[in-house]
C-alpha cells in the first residue's frame, strides 16, 4: 500500500471515530448523570426554552476586546505582503446568460419569501431551497465572469455530490444542537417526521455547495489572496502534547455539553475541527493546511470568509420568511443583526473550516486531488 493511500485510510478512520464520539458522548454524559435520554432522540426534535441569561455586559464586551486583540496580534505578526506572488486574475469571458437567469430567479424567490401573496400560500414555506439554488448559480456566474471558469462548469459532478454530502453534514449539527438548543425552527410541532426529514434534507443540501461556491469566487480576488498569504508563521512548540491536550479537552467538553450547555455551546462550532486536527497530529497523519506553517492563511481566509458571507445571507433571507428559525444564545442577546446575535456571526468562521474539511473530502472522490 502506498503511503498516500495509508494516510487517506487513517484520516477516514479518524473521521469515523470522531463522528461516533460526537454523536455518542453527549448522550453518554446525560445517561451517566441520571438524565432521561429519550427526549433528545425525538424526531422532529424536542424544542424548549433553555432559560439562558439574556445578557452579560462583562462577557459581551470581553468577547469583543478578545476578538480585537487577536486581530491586532495577527496584524502585528503577519509577514510583509508579497505583491508579486499573486498575479491579477484576467477577465476572460462575458457575463453568461445563465448568470442573468440565476440573479433573476434569486430576486423572484426573494420577493416570494418576504411577502404573503394569497395565491402562493400553499408553497410559502418552501422558498428556502429555490433562493439558495439561485444564489449558487448567480455566484458561479460571477466567478466565471472574473476567471473564465467556475465549479458549475468545471466540476459539475463534484458540485452535485456536495449537495448529497451537505444534507448529512448539516444533520450532524442538527443533532448536536439538540443538547444546546441554540436555534430552533418555528411551527415544527405541527410537522410530521417524514415531512420534516424530507424538507430539512432538501434545504440542508444547499449548505456545502453555497459555501464552496463563494469560496471559489473569493479566490478570484488577488488582493484578498495576497493579504491571506502574508499571515503569521504557524509555530507550535510541543505540538503532540498540545494536540493531546486539545483532543482530550474537546472530548470531555462534548461529554458534558448536555449538562452545561450554557457554557459549552461554542464547542459546537470549533470543537469538531480542533479534535480532527489534533487526532491526525497524534496519529502522525499529515493534514494539508494550505501553507499555514509558512504563513499562508489564504486557504483559511477563503473558507472562513465564505461561510461568514453565506451566514449573512442565511440570516437576512430568514428574517422575513414564513418558515424560519430563531436563536437563544446565552449572554449575547442585546445586539442582533436579523435574528442572530452579532457575536454569533463569529461562529461562521470556524464553521467555514469544517465546511472545508467536508467539501475537500467529497471533491477528492471526483478528482485525483482536491481543489486548492
Amino acid at each position: 500500500m502506498e503511503r498516500a493511500d495509508y494516510n487517506n485510510g487513517i484520516r477516514r478512520l479518524n473521521t469515523a471515530l470522531l463522528l461516533a464520539a460526537f454523536l455518542g458522548l453527549p448522550l453518554a454524559g446525560l445517561a451517566l448523570a441520571g438524565r432521561e435520554v429519550s427526549p433528545y432522540l425525538r424526531f422532529p426534535p424536542w424544542q424548549r426554552d433553555m432559560g439562558y441569561p439574556g445578557d452579560n455586559p462583562v462577557l459581551f464586551w470581553g468577547f469583543w476586546v478578545l476578538a480585537g486583540f487577536f486581530i491586532l496580534l495577527w496584524i502585528f505578526l503577519k509577514q510583509p505582503v508579497d505583491k508579486t506572488g499573486h498575479p491579477q486574475t484576467a477577465r476572460k469571458t462575458e457575463f453568461p446568460w445563465w448568470g442573468w437567469a440565476g440573479f433573476g430567479c434569486l430576486i423572484f424567490f426573494w420577493v416570494l419569501a418576504w411577502n404573503r401573496f394569497a395565491w402562493f400560500a400553499p408553497l410559502q414555506e418552501y422558498t428556502f431551497t429555490p433562493i439558495w439554488l439561485s444564489f449558487i448559480v448567480a455566484i458561479n456566474s460571477l466567478t466565471f465572469r472574473k476567471s473564465g471558469e467556475c465549479p458549475l462548469l468545471q466540476r459539475p459532478r463534484g458540485l452535485l455530490l456536495l449537495f448529497f454530502a451537505s444534507a448529512a453534514f448539516w444533520w450532524g449539527f442538527e443533532f448536536l444542537n439538540r443538547f444546546v438548543q441554540n436555534w430552533h425552527y418555528l411551527e415544527v410541532e405541527n410537522i410530521g417526521p417524514l415531512k420534516y426529514f424530507l424538507h430539512g434534507t432538501i434545504c440542508f443540501s444547499t449548505v456545502l455547495p453555497a459555501v464552496y461556491t463563494v469560496k471559489c469566487y473569493l479566490q478570484t480576488f488577488p488582493g484578498l489572496q495576497r493579504l491571506g498569504a502574508s499571515g503569521p508563521l504557524w509555530r507550535i512548540r510541543f505540538e503532540e502534547e498540545t494536540a493531546a491536550l486539545v483532543f482530550l479537552s474537546v472530548l470531555l467538553a462534548f461529554f458534558f455539553i448536555g449538562l452545561y450547555p450554557g457554557f459549552l455551546f461554542p464547542l459546537l462550532w470549533a470543537g469538531p475541527l480542533a479534535a480532527w486536527l489534533s487526532l491526525n497530529c497524534l496519529t502522525k497523519t499529515p493534514v494539508w493546511l494550505g501553507g499555514l506553517r509558512e504563513g499562508n492563511w489564504a486557504y483559511f481566509f477563503n473558507w472562513a470568509l465564505a461561510a461568514l458571507l453565506c451566514g449573512f445571507f442565511w440570516e437576512m433571507w430568514n428574517f422575513y420568511s414564513l418558515a424560519k428559525w430563531v436563536y437563544q444564545i446565552p449572554f449575547f442577546e442585546s445586539v442582533k443583526v436579523f435574528e442572530m446575535p452579532l457575536a454569533g456571526y463569529s461562529g461562521y468562521l470556524p464553521f467555514g473550516l469544517q465546511c472545508a474539511l467536508a467539501a475537500e473530502a467529497v471533491l477528492a472522490l471526483t478528482k485525483g486531488k482536491t481543489d486548492r
